[in-house]
């Protein structure tokens, strides 16, 4: 046995977390599935606002130019202030360096009466950094000297420095200064000496340390991360960009407006140099995305023509690749570089589809530009490939068609907007795959290969920004395995953006945990994909629904295997790890962990979420196999570096122990763990095989075109009982093992019946005409099965496949006048083992809330009339009904008082709709009072129809007339605190939302009518179920009834 120790951080979750979900993950590192690119792990980085140039960059002075004018009007450059007795305006009429049309000409004039000048606050100083400090400077005569000063605003100097040659034109001066402690925020002053007028203009602080432009701290993070590729300058900016701007001396580059972002006046302290610099510095591919130029539209802007922006982008080519004896390698080799620079990934234009960029064209316009702008280049320089910009499948499809054959690589990008953790860890599961397998679709159709177009996620990342906690981790890698899963096609991803991604003020930064995710994925990825089957027990979350709690991605580079996991769950995930190896030992094991539950990264402590090495990783090597075993953290990211040395010539686990069943078969109360001799052996199509109990088994060999298998006895079942089906598919050949349940009498019938087990290595669900393929799952697989009490609609029949929750189905009904059967059967020829089948019948209190039957006056202790918006009408109770009268414009009714629910308890309301008059009648379970109409779910008839509305969605069903029985469920609240809710009319599902109302929030009852309607009410009844008996068995946490 191997074990890797370091500190132990689980303890910090003790206390807050329930039962661990757990998974198994088969490896089989002999089958590929796809090659990795070497450029898949990329960064993306753009001039937003001023965000580059304050986070990124290393110039330390804002507004150095005074271009950005002066909105306070004090007379000084935004971001500056005045010290001491001066006059300060800015000035057109002179400045350095001035240039021929006109831009960029402000300089800033200051009359000096003794001693005043100008600083600049919120700077950060590091020790024994030092700093340059330039500036251009023209003085009158009267004005003797220049004293520049570091220190606090309203504290002592630490750092200063005098100019006495102050000239009489436009000069450069410059001093070094260096303090001995770091210190944030500290203030730069400039005061001038002597009296007269002084112009200053292009003033510059770098620090000693800075590399190529750019903040030694970034840089420092960048070699830490090691991105394989970095894009730039966008983005939305590529499109107005016109790269000569960004040329030549720093203070000598104009100061221009950025019109992809609000027109923010854009220093261009970073160009092309730096950028390419930094890229050679770290290791990195560069991307340079071109402007492709405007389309005559609404948003076109002057001077950027499609003409000149294909001129520059063949200039700007040349400059990054030509010889030095071209014209632009000649400018290049002036700058400091006379090598080329040899950039290959070149990106035809940004979101040109979209409808918020400068230059947007349709598909059809776009495909000829492309094309156009590929031509010149590949004819400038035949060693570049090219990335087309995409946008949604049609068009990429089309673009394929019209200019694949110049297509190396096709640009798509996907931001989302998850509002709560748990759904940000749960969202690139499905929702992720399915985008990128539509793309894939699309090229495919297109007539692409993966040989001739691949596609490059260039722009990806969560609108919530903000998050910095471990979701944020587990939410990018999720996304990178979605990816990794498709690498035949997906060739390289690129974050959104490096502004983002790395937390820094002037004096720290710092990579947040979607960067630590690239990081550690980046340096745990082989060269390519292998065989990776995962089975997984649940979590549930609010938007995504049950995902599976564990994912994971194998990849291998000759004899090392990496193993990437990551837990969507806020409880620890228990992970075996099993492969064919004989030899194995694992040589490095980290993950992203949580210095403590719940954390995030601040500038205060940054390294709250860090990649840590992991501790109890157990190694056991049998004959045939080798099975590996760690606990992964709640929420968190995990790699493993195998050293694989010899493979075992077949897969097989050999004389390693089976590994146990994700679910544990408990024992409830009034539970049979039913012999085998209460079943017998069934046909219900074909000929039928052979079956036979040994060792506690029972074994079903079926020939070709059959079904055949053990049937059970019909099973007692009360109203308020619920019937839990437990059994392990131990092994199987052949195509499918199989649970079937149906109705004694209707043992054939394949409309009201339900199958879940395993087909073609798949969990596997039929429910009548309906069907579901889940994931990959293996032999042994525990298959679960639990009916629950009756509802309103039936029953609510939910089965698991290890553990996994395949599928809920509200509304059964099949059981209402006959007792379930179960059948364990395979279709076709094969053999399949079943271990002992428990089956636990478990009781469920009910207990009536209230009855409210409308034949006396109203209790005012339980209602109250209320009017949501507009007026109020008026209530009446006759003859055991009530009468409500709307008013115009208004949604005017009764409301309950707060109706107590427990942590596993289900709510059912049921009510009669006697008659209404008007648009609607409706009966509303509302969570807080009727100014909260936020969270609601409401049931009734509109127009002639059953309706049903939830929050923000409705659903409109059969054409229905008073009276009407209606009913609305409230489930026990799930994880995250909210509730499922169903909607009956007559007894028939009629909407079902999984995730609904906050459970801080007390359910009220509200029966309304919309305006002027009049409805009339019969009996209302609520009662409660509990459902803690059933703990551990219905869709994590318990699911409810309905």
């Amino acid at each position: 046995m191997l074990m890797l120790a370091t500190g132990c951080l689980m303890s910090a979750w003790v206390g807050q977390i329930e039962v661990p979900a757990r998974a198994h993950v088969l490896i089989n590192p002999e089958q590929t599935i796809a090659e990795i690119d070497p450029r898949f792990y990329g960064f993306f980085t753009e001039h937003i606002f001023d965000a580059l140039d304050w986070k990124l960059a290393a110039q330390k002075i804002k507004g150095r130019g005074f271009e950005s004018g002066d909105a306070d009007g004090d007379g000084v450059g935004d971001g500056w202030r005045t010290v001491g007795d001066v006059e300060a305006a800015l000035d057109t009429s002179t400045s350095y360096p001035r240039f021929e049309d006109g831009s960029s000409s402000t300089s800033q004039r200051l009359t000096v009466h003794g001693s005043g000048g100008i600083a600049q606050g919120s700077l950060a100083l590091s020790a024994h950094d030092a700093v340059d400090l330039t500036l251009y400077i023209r003085a009158e005569a009267g004005v003797r000297s220049l004293r520049v000063s570091l220190g606090p605003p309203d504290g002592p100097s630490l750092a200063q420095a005098v100019v006495d040659d102050l000239p009489p034109e436009w000069a450069k001066r410059g001093v070094r200064l260096e303090v001995d402690d770091d210190v944030f925020p500290t203030e730069l002053q400039l005061v001038f000496e002597g009296e007269g007028t002084v112009w200053v203009d292009q003033i510059s602080m770098l620090p000693v340390s800075a590399v190529h432009g750019w903040r030694r701290d970034v840089v420092d993070l960048y070699e830490r991360i090691r991105p394989s590729t970095l894009r730039y300058p966008g983005g939305n900016f590529c499109q107005t960009y016109h790269f000569p701007v960004g040329l030549g001396d720093p203070d000598l580059r104009p100061v221009v407006p950025n019109p992809a972002w609000s027109n923010y006046p854009e220093p261009n302290n970073i160009g092309t140099d730096e950028f390419l610099r930094l890229c050679e510095h770290v290791g990195m591919e560069p991307i340079l995305c071109l402007n492709i130029g405007d389309t005559g539209g609404a948003q076109t802007l002057p001077g950027n023509s499609s003409e000149r922006a294909l001129r520059e982008s063949l200039d700007w080519l040349e400059y990054a690749n030509g010889p030095e004896s071209s014209e632009w390698g000649a400018r290049r080799a002036a700058n400091g570089h006379p090598a080329p620079y040899g950039v290959k990934l070149w990106e035809v234009g940004n979101e040109i589809g979209y409808g918020h960029i400068h230059g947007r064209l349709t598909a059809e316009q776009y495909a000829p530009r492309f094309r156009e702008f590929a031509e010149a280049l590949l004819e400038k320089d035949p060693s570049i490939e090219l990335i087309a910009c995409g946008h949604d499948p049609a068009w990429n499809q089309h673009l394929v068609e019209q200019a694949g054959d110049l297509t190396d690589f096709i640009a798509i990008h996907i931001y989302d907007n998850v509002p709560a953790p748990e759904d940000a860890a749960a969202h690139p599961y499905r929702s992720v795959g399915e985008w990128l397998d539509s793309h894939i679709a699309a090229l495919e159709a297109g007539g692409a290969t993966p040989e001739t177009v691949r596609l490059a996620l260039n722009e990806w990342s969560y609108s919530w920004s903000y998050w910095t906690g471990p979701e944020r981790a587990v939410a990018a890698a999720g996304l990178l395995h979605e990816c990794l899963k498709r690498a035949e096609w997906i060739a390289m991803t690129n974050t959104s953006d490096t502004v983002a991604r790395f937390r820094n003020n002037e004096a720290v930064a710092f990579p947040d945990p979607e960067c630590l995710a690239i990081a550690l994925l980046a340096d745990m990825t082989g060269t390519e994909v292998v065989g990776c089957d995962v089975s997984s027990t649940a979590t549930e979350t609010a938007q995504r629904g049950v995902v599976p709690a564990v994912d994971a991605v194998a990849t291998r580079e000759g004899d090392r295997l990496h193993v990437s996991l990551l837990n969507r769950a806020f409880a620890p995930a228990e992970v075996t790890v099993r492969l064919p190896l004989t030899e194995a030992s694992v040589s490095r094991a980290q993950g992203i962990l949580c210095a403590e539950p719940h954390a995030h990264v601040s500038f205060e402590q940054p390294e709250a979420i860090a990649i840590r090495d992991l501790q109890d990783v157990s190694l056991v090597s049998g004959a045939n196999g080798t099975a590996i075993s760690l606990t992964l953290d709640p929420m968190s990211v995990a790699a493993i570096e195998i050293d694989m040395g010899n493979a075992a010539e077949a897969w097989g686990m050999g004389d390693l122990p089976a590994p146990e069943p994700l679910v544990s078969l408990r024992s409830l109360a009034d539970a049979d763990a039913m012999g085998w001799g209460a079943w017998e052996p069934m046909t219900i199509e074909g000929p039928a095989g052979a079956a036979e109990i040994q060792q506690g088994r029972a074994w079903v060999s079926s020939p070709a075109d059959c079904r055949f298998g053990f049937m059970s006895p019909a099973l007692d079942l009360g109203a308020d009982e619920a019937l839990v089906v437990e059994t392990t598919a131990s092994e199987f050949t052949g195509m499918n093992a199989l649970l079937h349940l149906c109705a004694e009498g209707a043992e054939e019938s394949m409309s009201e019946m339900l199958e879940v087990g395993i087909e073609r290595g798949r969990a596997q669900v039929w429910a009548g005409s309906y069907s579901w393929r889940g994931e990959p799952v293996l032999a042994p697989a525990a298959i679960r099965v639990v009916i629950g009490p009756e509802g309103p609609g039936g029953r609510v029949v939910e089965v698991f496949v290890d553990g996994y929750p395949c599928q809920r189905i509200p509304g059964v009904r099949w059981f209402d006048d006959s007792r379930p059967r179960v059948f364990l059967y395979g279709w076709g020829e094969g053999l399949r083992v079943w271990d002992t089948v428990r089956v636990s019948r478990v009781p469920v209190a009910r207990e009536l809330v209230w009855e409210e039957p409308f034949d006396s006056a109203l209790d005012s202790t339980r209602w109250t009339p209320a009017a949501v918006v507009g007026e109020e009408g008026s209530l009446s109770v006759d003859n055991g009904a009530l009468a409500i009268q709307g008013a115009e414009e208004s949604r005017f009714g009764l409301l309950s008082a707060p109706i107590e629910q427990g942590p596993d308890e289900t709510i059912i309301v049921t009510g009669e709709l006697l008659e209404y008059e008007g648009t609607n009648g409706l009966m509303t379970l509302l969570a807080g009072g009727v100014g909260e109409f936020e969270d609601y779910a409401e049931v009734g008839v509109e127009h002639g129809r059953a309706q049903a509305w939830m929050r923000d969605w409705s659903t409109a069903g059969e054409r229905l007339s008073a009276p009407a029985q209606l009913a609305l469920v409230a489930g026990p609240p799930n994880a995250t605190g909210q509730r499922r809710m169903s909607a009956y009319v007559n007894g028939r599902l009629v909407a079902y939302a999984p995730h609904l109302y906050n459970i801080e929030r007390p359910l009220r009852l509200f029966l309304y009518g919309w305006g002027e309607s009049r409805t009339r009410w019969g009996s209302i009844r609520v009662e409660r179920l509990d459902l803690s008996n059933l703990e551990g068995h219905m869709f994590a946490p318990t699911a409810g009834t309905g």
